[in-house]
């Protein structure tokens, strides 16, 4: 601790603050996933998620900026996990999201991204009607809100019902 012009200072070495190895981990898996390391890219985004604790974060502090870096962060910690469940269901770890990517959708039923990675999941895993009912499910949620599925979503939808051979396809990697 330093004091400085209008106040003190905390000079800290970044890599022992949680929120910047947070980052640090995400930009090092990002360079691996581009270099076609996915298992390697999928562990930092693990242990990156590791750093989180509590519920959310700055748990307690009142006030607006407060809630704007709470929501701000929360939506980073949301970036790095759908990117590490992306990247499983590229390794052909289907089942073995199909537990937290439920979990997510019971959270969201309106989270477009996750309940097409659960769709996905569910149908790799030989589950097909599962995977079509939480598309209903997820159907019925944005038509209550006054929505209908993305094109995205839709386009799963119909993929799965065709049985597209594209869909079970895990990409190849070297």
């Amino acid at each position: 601790l330093e004091t400085a012009p209008g106040g003190y200072l905390l000079s800290i070495d970044p890599e022992s603050v949680d929120l910047h190895l947070f980052r640090l981990k995400q930009k090092q898996s990002r360079a691996l996933a581009d270099s076609g390391d996915l298992d390697e890219a999928v562990r930092l985004l693990r242990e990156a998620d590791a750093l989180w604790r509590g519920e959310e974060a700055l748990a307690g502090l009142p006030g607006e900026w407060a809630e704007r870096m709470r929501r701000s962060l929360e939506e980073e910690r949301r970036t790095a996990s759908l990117r590490r469940m992306e990247l499983e269901l590229e390794l052909g770890r289907h089942a073995d999201l199909v537990g937290e990517l439920q979990r997510l959708c019971g959270q969201d039923p309106v989270d477009e991204t996750v309940t097409g990675y659960l769709m996905t999941a569910l149908y790799r895993s030989g589950r097909v009607t599962e995977s079509l009912t939480v598309y209903h499910g997820a159907r019925r949620s944005l038509r209550e809100q006054g929505m209908e599925p993305g094109h995205e979503l839709s386009g799963l939808q119909q993929q799965i019902l065709r049985r597209d051979p594209a869909l079970t396809a895990v990409p190849a990697r070297d």
